[in-house]
């Protein structure tokens, strides 16, 4: 995490004082400038400002799990998208974004590399990866691309596991939080149950799933908690 900086708080608090426990409001005055630069989510600002308060009132005290949570708004949550090929998942990313990002074709596997960006999800940035298509029998370098796109939702904070009108879900299950979404909702309803079904092309349901996907991360209920937040520590 960020160390205590002198062009940041004017003096360096002695080791003394942070053995004890004590300073914490001095602590987050003295790292705020330098959090509020690196924060990547529009989230983040109100609430770092809040901290030096919040932190001088007795008995003072962070939530492990509060700020795990609210960390994700300084340093951006992994999103990983993981389907199968040829169903909308490059075109989902540029609905997300607003602007086009990665290559969209009619032929399947055209994703052949992760296309990654960091794009704003109502005030969250997070780090989006659009994995390669996953399909039987594709040849050795696609294989290798599958093999390297369930790597990536292994370790994602967030996988949006997806599916459309034709297509079923991959058979993997990741450790994380995972959304399950229909694509190209336009083209019917999807096969499986969903918890999101959207149509890049008409912009239906991509909305929701952004408030969805927002939530799961960084839910309301742990941004309006009153206790402060022990942000240099990230």
């Amino acid at each position: 995490g960020a160390g205590l900086r002198e062009s940041d708080a004017g003096a360096r608090l002695s080791s003394e004082q942070l053995s004890r426990g004590t300073g914490q409001s001095e602590i987050a005055a003295a790292e705020l400038s330098g959090a509020l630069a690196r924060a990547s989510s529009p989230l983040a600002i109100d609430l770092l400002i809040e901290q030096p308060r919040r932190w001088a009132a007795a008995g003072a005290a962070s939530d492990p799990e509060l700020d795990r949570i609210r960390n994700r708004l300084i340093d951006p949550p992994t999103v990983a998208a993981v389907g199968g090929a040829n169903i909308g998942k490059s075109s989902l990313l540029n609905a997300l974004a607003g602007r086009d990002l990665s290559i969209v074709a009619d032929e399947p596997g055209t994703t052949r590399d992760h296309v990654g960006a960091l794009i704003d999800l109502g005030g969250l940035v997070v780090r989006y990866i659009d994995t390669p298509g996953l399909r039987e029998g594709s040849g050795a370098a696609e294989a290798e691309a599958a093999r390297l796109a369930v790597e990536v939702a292994e370790s994602a904070d967030l996988v949006l596991l997806c599916c459309d009108h034709a297509t079923a879900f991959p058979a993997i299950r990741p450790r994380g939080v995972v959304v399950r979404v229909g694509l190209r909702s336009d083209l019917g309803p999807p096969v499986a149950e969903v918890d999101a079904a959207v149509s890049a092309l008409t912009g239906v349901g991509v909305p929701g799933l952004v408030a969805m996907v927002r939530e799961r991360l960084t839910p309301r209920e742990a941004l309006d908690d009153p206790r402060p937040w022990r942000f240099w520590d990230t």
